[in-house]
């Protein structure tokens, strides 16, 4: 959030996460991060805003077609058989022609198959002129 903040000045971003301590070594110091992440973000006051909690419940709350992008970064090992129901709920707030992100999307390929795109439907992000190896993103029409 705060790179894609501090380089786009009209940019407005909603951040969900559980910020709760789960079992393994990318989480286990939730509550730092959550921390951390609120100070950084401060100097960007009235252009974020952090919600914090299960982002399929949070969902709900959300309106339909209110987003140009998501970007979907839930590779865990809890999150397994998951991505495609949290996926199907988050699809819809996406504007028409807008995209969703994701890192490592080819961890759950077949999690986006169930939900109808096909493999040529993903795209790699590119920053200047070197392709990402782990970022993607796919139209929503």
């Amino acid at each position: 959030m705060y790179f894609a903040l501090k380089s786009n000045k009209e940019l407005h971003y909603t951040g969900i996460d559980l910020w709760e301590v789960i079992e393994g070594k990318a989480y286990k110091n939730n509550k730092a991060n959550e921390a951390k992440c609120r100070k950084k973000l401060k100097e960007f006051e009235g252009r974020h805003s952090l919600i914090k909690g299960d982002a399929f419940d949070i969902s709900e709350k959300l309106e339909d077609q209110s987003y140009d992008f998501i970007f979907y970064d839930l590779q865990c090992k809890h999150m397994e058989g998951f991505h495609s129901s949290v996926i199907k709920k988050y699809l819809p707030k996406i504007k028409k022609g807008g995209v969703l992100i994701g890192c490592d999307f080819r961890s759950f390929r077949y999690d986006f198959y169930a939900l109808g795109f096909k493999e040529s439907d993903f795209k790699p992000c590119q920053f200047k002129n070197q392709r990402s190896q782990r970022l993607e993103y796919l139209h929503i029409n």
